[in-house]
């Protein structure tokens, strides 16, 4: 039911690299991300805008326009051996850690859910490949337009 929202997420390779990135979403098609080098890009429906650090848009053609359903839903999809974990606080809110695993069992994930159902933050482990991610600011204003 969320139409808009922003996500930090920090992907790390366990050998040192990493990267920080924002996201902000406007239900159904629209997304704009900034990574903390600079790289950027503005989607709208299949229309992708996009430009590295100090460079000058670009505009290219997806093959399919981007369909989004809401935070953290794709990684929802399929989960198995789904558990309950511990319980945590979660900025006003009384959280229980969610645990479960993607199908192929490459990724396992965690999320800390609040009493209303809202997910606050979901981590990611995979071979070589780690992630935190929070969301905030569900359902705030949200203008995303071409640059």
């Amino acid at each position: 039911r969320v139409r808009t929202w922003r996500e930090i997420e920090q992907l790390n390779d366990g050998s040192g690299g990493a990267v920080t990135t924002v996201f902000e979403v406007a239900r159904p098609d629209r997304l704009r991300y900034r990574t903390a080098s600079g790289s950027e890009a503005v989607i709208i429906g299949a229309v992708r805008f996009s430009r590295d650090p100090g460079g000058t848009w670009s505009r290219d053609q997806l093959p399919q326009p981007i369909a989004l359903e809401g935070p953290y839903v794709s990684y929802l999809d399929g989960a198995t051996g789904v558990r309950f974990g511990a319980q945590d606080r979660c900025a006003a809110d009384s959280c229980r850690i969610v645990l479960w695993a993607l199908p192929s069992g490459q990724a396992q994930f965690a999320a800390w859910v609040g009493r209303s159902g809202r997910i606050y933050q979901v981590a990611m482990a995979a071979p070589a490949h780690y992630m935190i991610s929070r969301v905030d600011r569900l359902d705030a204003p949200l203008r995303i337009t071409p640059p």
